[in-house]
């Protein structure tokens, strides 16, 4: 099945599937703003005068308020790592659901939260995205200097000439530089896109033999999965102006799961080999996670 042929089988998939995609898609947005909101309310406190910010914050806003401000760096430090914390059982839950319906079975989004009912599968989920999250950074920091380098140098020739013609070429050349190294990253790091699903399946695992698991399955199928991911660019781009992301980040969730399903050897819902008639399961299914 070509990725063309997925990406449809991704729609017909989610009119089975949509409110429930919805619904995870608010649980999952609304936490993690809740944690920024809360975030700059405490900073807010002990810092009453970083109140003048305005949103949405700039950049230049964001470093400013970075190097003069303790409770600022602080702050970055460990909501992070707070989020990392809680967000970990959810992240892993919202991969069962997708995994589940894209085979067809009934994914209740009671499955989501699981994760939260047991302290050791807990705590594994957040073992495990530390340990994938270590693996990224590996390529993260040498992308990431070469986006800062290059950001500085846009940003000195643009303080450097009055011409608005030029200027507008050298913001539209620093928008495809990072793009392009974003992309970079997106291909480079496509060997983990498999794990959550693996640990989703099987969480009495150990966290190394998912990960292991996880990369080996990738191993023949990354331009395929790396593929479909640079066509969504576009979309994933667009959702930065807001409500978009209500629709694109639960198609763009179905078509990786479906794509996964594939890779791993699942069957999907309208599989002739799945014997469903081309209609997905009523019978419940119970979380692995």
């Amino acid at each position: 099945m070509n990725n063309k042929e997925i990406r449809k089988k991704a729609l017909s998939r989610l009119s089975y599937y949509w409110v429930e995609a919805e619904f995870l898609f608010m649980v999952a947005f609304g936490l993690m703003a809740l944690f920024v909101a809360a975030a700059y309310m405490i900073i807010l406190i002990l810092r009453p005068d970083l109140g003048t910010f305005a949103f949405p914050l700039k950049l230049p806003q964001i470093i400013e308020g970075f190097r003069a401000s303790v409770e600022v760096r602080i702050t970055a430090i460990i909501l992070p790592n707070i989020m990392t914390i809680f967000l970990s059982p959810l992240y892993y839950g919202i991969k069962w659901c997708y995994y589940q319906a894209a085979q067809g079975k009934n994914a209740p989004v009671s499955g989501a939260f699981y994760g939260y009912f047991s302290l050791r599968k807990w705590v594994k989920a957040v073992m495990l995205n530390l340990l994938v999250f270590f693996r990224k950074l590996v390529y993260f920091i040498p992308i990431t200097a070469v986006g800062g380098s290059i950001y500085y140098i846009f940003i000195n020739l643009l303080n450097n000439t009055e011409s608005k013609f030029l200027k507008a070429l050298l913001y539209f050349g620093m928008i495809l530089v990072l793009l392009g190294l974003s992309l970079i990253y997106m291909i480079v790091t496509v060997k983990f896109q498999l794990i959550p699903y693996y640990f989703a399946e099987e969480p009495e695992k150990s966290i190394f033999d998912i990960y292991h698991r996880g990369v080996n399955a990738m191993s023949g199928s990354k331009g395929r999965f790396a593929a479909l991911q640079v066509w969504f660019l576009p979309m994933l781009a667009l959702c930065l102006t807001g409500y978009l992301a209500m629709f694109v980040i639960p198609y763009y969730s179905m078509v990786k799961s479906i794509c996964a399903a594939e890779i791993s050897g699942g069957k999907l819902f309208d599989d002739p080999a799945a014997n469903q008639d081309k209609k997905p399961e009523r019978e419940a299914v119970k979380s692995a996670v």
